[in-house]
């Protein structure tokens, strides 16, 4: 990553697939396997460690998102930039923005239909999270932002 605001677009993506892959995993275990896994004290626990691993990425997904955030803020502090590309930045914001309201929407479209509906209630942070992608991308990207241009001697080259 290098530190720009262009660079939300690849967390976008990366989470939107994480929350798909998750989304998908549970369906495939619900119709597939719940049903099918053995009774036996062995196959419980096993079942069990199963779920628990898919609702770990519930919550994986708000540090997915804060930890690739803060990373582009880090590397974006550590960039040499002169003030004049701050209008750039502005501008690649609003693409930003303009590129996560599809993201979000396909992937809203897509939990909240019949055959995945049950399993985005079962995963509600990650879905409000994907469901946000515009919103966020505003308060990161004008994290980013700050941190590209505020910093001690001016941000200048």
């Amino acid at each position: 990553m290098k530190g720009t605001v262009l660079e939300l677009v690849i967390v976008f993506v990366i989470l939107g697939a994480t929350m798909m892959m998750l989304l998908l995993s549970l369906k495939i275990y619900n119709e597939g396997f719940a049903d099918k896994w053995p009774t036996t004290t062995v196959g419980n626990t096993t079942k069990a460690a199963a779920l628990a691993s898919l609702d770990v990425l519930n919550y994986g997904m708000v540090f997915l998102l804060v930890g690739m955030v803060i990373s582009l803020m880090l590397s974006a502090f550590f960039i040499q930039t002169h003030p004049i590309f701050f209008i750039i930045s502005l501008v690649m914001l609003i693409i930003v923005v303009v590129v996560a309201a599809p993201i979000s929407n396909a992937f809203m479209n897509i939990a909240t239909s019949d055959g995945l509906a049950t399993e985005a209630t079962s995963y509600d942070i990650s879905t409000q999270i994907v469901g946000n992608f515009p919103l966020i991308a505003v308060v990161a990207g004008l994290l980013i932002i700050i941190a590209l241009y505020a910093k001690p001697g001016g941000g200048g080259v």
